[in-house]
C-alpha cells in the first residue's frame, strides 16, 4: 500500500491568449500553499509542473500560428517576463 499524500504544498495557475501585436502571451502563477517545507523544496516540486504548463500553453499558441510566444511568471514575491524560444519547445517535444 503506498503512503497517503498530502495536499501540494502550492498551486500552479495559467491561461493565455494573443496580445494586439500578436505574440502570445503565457500568464503562469505559482502560489505556495503552505510553507512547513523549505522554500527551495517546494520550487523543485512545483519546476516540472511549471515547465508542462508553460509547454501545453506553448504549443497551443504554436498551433493557433504564433510566431512568438512570451512568458509571464509570477510567483508571489518575483515576476519574470521572458520570451520563450523555439528551441524550448523542440527539446520539450518529439516533432
Amino acid at each position: 500500500m503506498s503512503p497517503a499524500r498530502g495536499p501540494r504544498p502550492f498551486v500552479i495557475t495559467t491561461d493565455a491568449a494573443f496580445t494586439e501585436k500578436g505574440v502570445w502571451l503565457i500568464e503562469i502563477q505559482l502560489r505556495l500553499t503552505t510553507t512547513a517545507e523549505p522554500i527551495s523544496v517546494i520550487l523543485d516540486k512545483a519546476r516540472p509542473a511549471l515547465t508542462q504548463g508553460i509547454v501545453i500553453e506553448a504549443l497551443r499558441g504554436r498551433s493557433l500560428g504564433a510566431k512568438s510566444i512570451r512568458v509571464h511568471l509570477e510567483t508571489g514575491k518575483h515576476v519574470t517576463d521572458f520570451v520563450l524560444p523555439e528551441s524550448f519547445l523542440h527539446s520539450q517535444t518529439l516533432d
